[in-house]
């Protein structure tokens, strides 16, 4: 028998603003990170923490005077965190000498714990604030080994 357990914490995460009201054009290819920032206005981390709302969307606006950034921080806002328990176990069979069989039957995240992706970060996005991805649920798999 054997198990693995990952656990994690949420991915911190950036709001930004697909728009472009800094007229600065696509995001920097020296960082990789967009830098059209909106606008920070309460405590981002305050929401419900649904899958229709994870964080405080009302706790962001969109930067609307052209030509400059938003004054919302970078990384501010947590996603869910994530946790998975593999389970799998094993039985060999002598079938002759120099012969075994080996039935191996593993579990991936067998609790089956619904681990939430990183919610729609656009504020100009009409699922902004909206968890659209998620890991795996638990998969089961089961094999036969021939071993000589």
């Amino acid at each position: 028998m054997n198990k693995i357990v990952s656990a994690s914490t949420g991915t911190p995460f950036a709001v930004y603003d697909s728009s472009d009201p800094s007229l600065q054009g696509q995001s920097p290819e020296i960082s990789g990170f967009v830098g059209d920032r909106s606008n920070l206005v309460g405590h981002p981390n305050d929401g419900p923490r649904t899958a229709s709302e994870w964080f405080n969307t009302k706790a962001f606006q969109q930067n609307t005077q052209l030509g400059t950034f938003g004054n919302a921080g970078r990384n501010i806002v947590q996603a869910a965190g994530a946790s998975e328990w593999d389970f799998g176990a094993s039985k060999n069979f002598r079938l002759a000498e120099s012969a075994t069989l080996q039935f191996r039957g593993e579990f991936f995240n067998i609790l089956n714990r619904v681990n939430f992706g990183v919610p729609n970060d656009d504020i100009s996005s009409p699922t902004f604030g909206q968890v659209e991805t998620t890991a795996p649920p638990r998969q089961i798999q089961f094999a036969l080994k021939l071993l000589f």
